[in-house]
């Protein structure tokens, strides 16, 4: 876990980006979906928000996290689909702010309970 560039934690600036980019205006969202494919995290971002979502990552999180690797992005009539993984899994715990296992705690504890 590190600090992104505006100081606050990595994991908390990446659930910002997915969740609530801009705390005025809480229903422009950046990306329109986001979930794990087996080991991989993708988001998918319209094809009017890219030049926002690239923006919005680049002041949080720095120009180097494209110079890190190459980021390959597959293209629909609707969306951009980026793998959040290539692009950013070398300084965000992803699976940390967003777990594979969709269950909540709660449920997790009453399955231990009941299963052992």
């Amino acid at each position: 876990m590190g600090l992104a560039k505006s100081g606050i934690l990595s994991e908390v600036e990446f659930y910002k980006m997915i969740m609530l980019p801009y705390e005025d205006q809480p229903d422009y969202l950046l990306c329109d979906d986001f979930k794990w494919i087996e080991n991989e995290f993708f988001v998918w971002i319209r094809h009017d928000r890219i030049e926002d979502f690239v923006d919005y990552f680049v002041t949080k999180f720095g120009k180097e996290c494209f110079d890190y690797k190459s980021t390959k992005a597959d293209l629909t009539i609707d969306h951009v689909i980026i793998n959040m993984t290539d692009l950013i899994g070398h300084a965000v715990d992803i699976e940390s702010v967003f777990p594979k296992d969709p269950r909540t705690f709660s449920e997790k504890i009453d399955d231990h309970i009941m299963w052992g």
